[in-house]
Order: C-alpha cells, then sequence, then structure tokens
C-alpha cells in the first residue's frame, strides 16, 4: 500500500469551490465539501450558483506560459530509459520478432485471450522507439505497419496472431501517432520524409469528416454523430502544418477545439468522456460507459499536454489546451485530493469513481495534467505513483504510464 500523501491540498480560492461543487451537484458537494469552512456557508447553494450564468468564474490564465519542473523532467527521463521501469521493459514484454526487417507489438486480449496487434500500440511502439534513439526498433515496426495497410493507405487497426487483418478499419488516434512518430523520425535520423508527408496526407484525405474538420474514428466511420475527445491532438496539428504548410491541419485543430468547448458547455464537468457528438451531446448506442472519463478519455490529458508543453507561447494551441488540463487537474488535485487513490474510471456528472482500484493509466495521465498545478508535491507524488506502480498484464496500463513519463520528460521531438 502507498504512503499516505499529506500535501497542501486545500482548494484554493472560490472559482475553484465552485467548480468543486459543479462536478456532481450538490449532493455531491455536500459530502465533499466539508472542509472549507467559513469561504463555504452552503456547498448545495454554492453547487447551483455555479450552474448559474450571472456567476463570473475566472477562466484559466493562459497568458504564463507553461514548463515542466526540472526535477519532474528528470525523473522522468531517468525512468524511460530505466532496463527495469522504462522503454526496455516494455519492449521486452510487447515486441516480436516477425522477420529480420520487421517486428510487431502483441499482447494477450483480455477478453477472449487471443494474442493481437493493434495499430495504436504500433503507434506508441514507434514513438518509444525513435525517443530511446533505437533507429533499427523503428525500422522494423514501420516496416511490418506498412504491410497491413487498408485500401486509405492507413494501417488496419486490429491484426491477429496470423498476421490477417481481423478489422480492415482504421484508428485515427493511431494513424495520428504514426504521423508524428514518422516525422520524429525524419527529423532526427531523415530518410522518412515520403513516408511521413504520404500519411499525413492519407489522415486529412480519409479521416476527417469532409465540410466540418472534426476527426472521425477512422478512415470509414465517425464524425460528427461520433467522435472521440481523445484523439484530438492539437500538438501534432500544429507540427503537422509547421512541417508541411498545408493549412488544413489548422482547421482540424479548429473543429477539435470547438468540439472540447461544446462539451464542456452542454456539460458543465471537468472531466471528459469517451465518446461525444460534436455538440457535446452523448453518443446514443455507445454502451454504458461512452459518457465516463475512461480509458478513452484518459489520453486528453497526454494529447492535450503535449500542445500545452510544445507550444506554451502560442495563446491559442498552447493556451486552449492548457485550459483542458487546469480543468482535469482541478477534478484530481481538489475533488479526488490524493494523488494516492486515482481510481480506474469517474463519472464526470458525479464525481464518483466507477471502480475501486487504482490504475496507472488513470493514475499517469492525471501527472501530466498536473503540468499546470502549483503544487510541486502533488506532481512529484503523481509522476512517482506512476512510475511505481505497474500492470504488467495489460499493454494499455503500460502504454499509457509509459506515454505519460515520456512527455513528462521534456524530450518529445517537435
Amino acid at each position: 500500500m502507498r504512503d499516505t500523501y499529506r500535501g497542501p491540498l486545500t482548494l484554493r480560492s472560490r472559482r475553484d469551490a465552485l467548480k468543486y461543487a459543479a462536478v456532481g451537484g450538490a449532493a455531491f458537494a455536500a459530502g465533499r465539501l466539508t472542509d472549507v469552512g467559513s469561504r463555504i456557508s452552503s456547498a448545495a447553494s454554492y453547487a447551483v450558483d455555479c450552474l448559474t450564468p450571472s456567476v463570473d468564474i475566472a477562466p484559466a490564465t493562459t497568458s504564463e506560459t507553461l514548463s515542466l519542473r526540472p526535477e519532474i523532467k528528470q525523473m522522468a527521463a531517468e525512468a524511460f530509459a530505466s532496463p527495469e521501469l522504462g522503454f526496455p521493459d516494455w519492449k521486452s514484454m510487447y515486441l516480436i520478432d516477425v522477420s529480420p526487417d520487421m517486428a510487431k507489438v502483441q499482447y494477450t486480449s483480455e477478453e477472449e485471450g487471443k494474442k493481437d496487434t493493434a495499430s495504436e500500440v504500433m503507434g506508441y511502439g514507434m514513438i518509444y522507439a525513435v525517443h530511446a534513439g533505437e533507429k533499427d526498433t523503428f525500422y522494423r515496426l514501420w516496416n511490418y505497419a506498412k504491410t497491413q495497410r487498408n485500401e486509405a493507405g492507413l494501417m488496419s487497426w486490429l491484426i491477429g496472431e496470423d498476421d490477417k487483418p481481423i478489422d480492415t478499419s482504421s484508428a485515427a488516434d493511431a494513424d495520428l501517432d504514426m504521423a508524428y512518430a514518422l516525422v520524429a523520425a525524419n527529423m532526427k535520423w531523415g530518410g522518412y520524409e515520403d513516408d511521413a508527408r504520404e500519411m499525413m496526407d492519407n489522415i486529412l484525405r480519409h479521416d476527417i469528416e469532409e465540410g466540418t474538420f472534426v476527426l472521425k474514428g477512422g478512415y470509414n466511420w465517425g464524425g460528427s454523430d461520433e467522435t472521440n475527445p481523445s484523439y484530438y491532438s492539437p500538438g501534432y496539428y500544429k507540427l503537422f502544418e509547421d512541417y508541411t504548410g498545408n493549412s488544413d491541419w489548422s482547421n482540424v485543430a479548429s473543429a477539435g477545439r470547438a468540439v472540447l468547448d461544446a462539451i464542456h458547455e452542454r456539460r458543465g464537468t471537468l472531466l471528459p468522456p469517451n465518446w461525444s457528438t460534436a455538440d457535446g451531446d452523448v453518443v446514443p448506442g455507445r454502451g454504458n460507459n461512452n459518457d465516463k472519463y475512461g480509458y478513452e478519455a484518459i489520453r486528453v490529458p497526454w494529447r492535450q499536454g503535449m500542445a500545452a508543453l510544445w507550444y506554451p507561447e502560442d495563446p491559442v494551441v498552447g493556451g486552449h489546451a492548457k485550459e483542458q488540463l487546469k480543468r482535469i487537474n482541478d477534478f484530481f488535485e481538489i475533488v479526488v485530493a490524493n494523488p494516492n487513490d486515482i481510481k480506474g474510471g469517474y463519472n464526470p456528472e458525479t464525481g464518483e469513481a466507477l471502480v475501486g482500484y487504482t490504475e496507472v493509466a488513470f493514475t499517469g495521465t492525471a501527472a501530466v495534467a498536473a503540468s499546470v498545478s502549483e503544487n510541486p508535491e502533488f506532481q512529484v507524488a503523481l509522476l512517482q505513483n506512476t512510475i511505481d506502480e505497474r500492470n504488467r498484464d495489460w499493454v494499455t496500463n503500460e502504454s499509457m504510464r509509459l506515454n505519460s513519463i515520456l512527455l513528462l520528460s521534456g524530450e518529445m521531438i517537435h
């Protein structure tokens, strides 16, 4: 069991109290706002006030640039390179040789016990390889991904142990990660210019909804009626536009910001949902967890964190991303109020945990959101827990853990 965290976690202002009360309404607030004292005469009335348009709630500050604390960067960089804790260990668990020139990321499916390969983890592996300086590993992973491309020139999202596609649809998040990895590899080593440009062109041609620039789920599904906020990657979009000169990436970024703003305006919660319509509504028919903060939504702070940390001087790209991090961090720093107790899923409407146990994927991405925190003890505690906590049986947890560590190292190419 982790040691009890004893950092100075208090409600910092009336604005924080209002946000806190708004997370789940009066009933939730009344049970959690018992230590605010004279600043809050009634948790219920604050919840009502928070939902009243006349209440002036100051926006997150975006004029101050965001940067990582030196101790955070050092801790994360050492963990990413560690044979026991970082990419070398991840590679030993999941990287499989296919041939002398090809390798894949393979994991055991939790539901059916099958050994599968998903484009999502292939993209992560390529990102890790380029930042670890493993040119041969990157080359072999990309060679395999190229053999699994569908008619849109994007990797089929799910491949079986026999290297045959189970589903030829693409996943836009993986497509974006692979495009980023190719750009980063070309910036680092050269030799991937054509592949990077082709990948970016294919994403614009097939993964973006025509007319709206809303990011689809993949090349042949999704759009304004069904979009995933955790796929939005404003840091990538800015990098891709700078790299190619194609202003369509700016349009994609604007559409993504509009969706995130619509979600917040429509729902008024600090945490984003797994899935949403472009108008911020719940997606019908997506199951019980489509409106929850789950394994999809946890990637929002990771992807928004890239934009906030890579482009802190940009008031639009970095500024908007910082606002997203601020909301998410407010939930974990103020509502949960314990970096040792980040549960594996939450109901954004009530603030209640969906499960009774912690999960490192949630802890890690909360650590990314905490880059906006003014509390260094809270930041360090979250990152240390991310480094220490493992779930080696589940590639998603281990990968989101490593994604968060790599980003917090401050060493991602951009």
